[in-house]
């Protein structure tokens, strides 16, 4: 039952990926500027996902490529420093195994996320 729903998420996740990125970053521009949704409303199905992966032991590296950019653009948002290298560098662990080459540019994000363009986009909710 686990894995069919794991191949389910999979298919879904997979299908369509630049519309997807697309619809993704256009979400993350609505939460951006809409202090009533809570802080973790935009990253906390991309991180509940890549939870389940990591416990089932089950990564599918382009499915969790694609949630990874979606967690990773909202905690920048956020300013969220510690959790983004931290998600960064295990994204680029994953990357660089499935490429074979180099980590798709999540080093760098790891060494500077300050420099990413979604930085510092989102005030926390309750913090002025």
């Amino acid at each position: 039952l686990l894995e069919s729903a794991l191949q389910d998420l999979i298919k879904a996740g997979t299908r369509n990926s630049e519309h997807s990125t697309e619809r993704s970053e256009k979400a993350l521009k609505v939460w951006i500027d809409n202090p009533s949704l809570a802080d973790d409303h935009i990253y906390k199905h991309p991180k509940m996902l890549m939870q389940y992966m990591e416990d089932e032991q089950a990564i599918h590296p382009l499915l969790w490529l694609s949630q990874a950019e979606i967690a990773c653009k909202a905690l920048c948002a956020l300013g969220e420093r510690e959790a983004v290298v931290e998600l960064a560098k295990k994204t680029a662990k994953y990357a660089k195994a499935y490429f074979l080459v180099d980590d798709g540019g999540w080093s760098k994000v790891a060494m500077c996320p300050e420099g990413n363009v979604w930085w510092g986009l989102r005030k926390k909710v309750g913090v002025e």
